[in-house]
């Protein structure tokens, strides 16, 4: 099937996470730690010689993290001891977060894994509840089952989609802002394998030759795939066949008498007509082209449609 479909793109904020080993400071900090009598910051100046104000800063940022926390209470001296955070840090290190805009493409609500797009020249109006819609999508999506993520060939963030709101540093907030965009992508989809696997593959072409790469533009299979693009696995409606014979013979200037009682059979993708004996005798006169096998019509009315050969037949062959 072929033609334009309405697709939304969505850029989030995706925090992701990597260990990185301590930094020096912090590092000697808490290895230092339990060898001063009694913990404490006085102690540990005194063990490390690098000053009080290094020292201060030092413990303040490994109370923050967790890496360190007090022992006594506030009023008695202010012992420290190593959390078991810190004594994992010193082995494993701490996470180090990072957050990137990652873009997100949807159709039908579903998940499709399309390229990046430029959003710049996209609408700028979806449909549905804008950015808040997109977000939950996202989300959603985030949160599905691993074989649901296999289907839908769903890049699985290694990490969390962070919304507006979400607690994030002061200086990345802006950054959560979903943005939200639509566009009406030239596609080129076919159903391959078993109808139980409803499998896709997908190409992302133009008009007005609908060019195709060697390689298909995307995949998908199972519900995902059939949530996507439900048109391929819907029965063909036989007034879907009618319209397209009717409209193919009333652009070629076929008589109208015998059109209705033409028999119409769709045998994978060619359309079989088999005419009445008169109106065969016209079109051999007048129209024996489609009796070569080289005409093609498009059945059905929707945003992608199917083409099909014509596969005409008249009594005596």
């Amino acid at each position: 099937m072929a033609g334009h479909v309405t697709v939304i793109h969505t850029e989030v904020l995706l925090e992701t996470s990597v260990r990185q080993p301590l930094d020096p400071l912090t590092r000697a900090v808490l290895t230092s730690l339990p060898l001063v009598a009694p913990p404490t910051p006085d102690g540990l100046n005194s063990l490390l010689q690098i000053g009080e104000a290094r020292v201060a800063t030092a413990l303040a940022s490994a109370r923050q993290r967790g890496l360190v926390e007090a022992c006594r209470p506030a009023d008695a001296v202010p012992c420290l001891r190593v959390t078991d955070a810190g004594r994992a840090a010193l082995v494993d290190g701490v996470p180090d977060p990072h957050w990137e805009r990652v873009r997100f493409s949807f159709r039908n609500g579903q998940f499709v894994p399309l390229p990046a797009v430029d959003l710049a020249q996209s609408s700028t109006a979806p449909p549905g509840d804008g950015p808040k819609r997109g977000l939950q999508l996202v989300r959603a999506a985030t949160e599905r089952p691993a074989d649901w993520r296999a289907h839908a060939c769903f890049p699985v963030p290694d990490g969390r989609v962070v919304g507006p709101g979400d607690d994030v540093p002061e200086w990345v907030r802006w950054r959560a802002v979903p943005i939200e965009s639509a566009s009406e992508v030239a596609v080129v989809v076919a159903a391959v394998g078993t109808a139980d696997e409803s499998a896709i593959v997908g190409f992302v072409t133009a008009p007005p030759d609908w060019p195709l790469a060697d390689e298909p533009t995307f995949t998908m299979s199972g519900p995902p795939a059939r949530a996507a693009f439900p048109e391929l696995f819907a029965p063909v409606a036989p007034a879907s066949l009618r319209a397209a014979w009717v409209g193919w013979a009333k652009s070629r200037a076929v008589p109208a008498d015998n059109l209705n009682t033409s028999q119409l059979t769709l045998d994978g993708d060619r359309l079989v007509v088999a005419v009445p004996d008169r109106l065969g005798t016209w079109l051999r006169a007048h129209r024996a082209d489609v009796f070569r096998g080289d005409t093609w019509v498009w059945v059905g009315d929707g945003p992608l449609r199917r083409p099909a050969q014509l596969d005409v037949r008249a009594p005596g062959g």
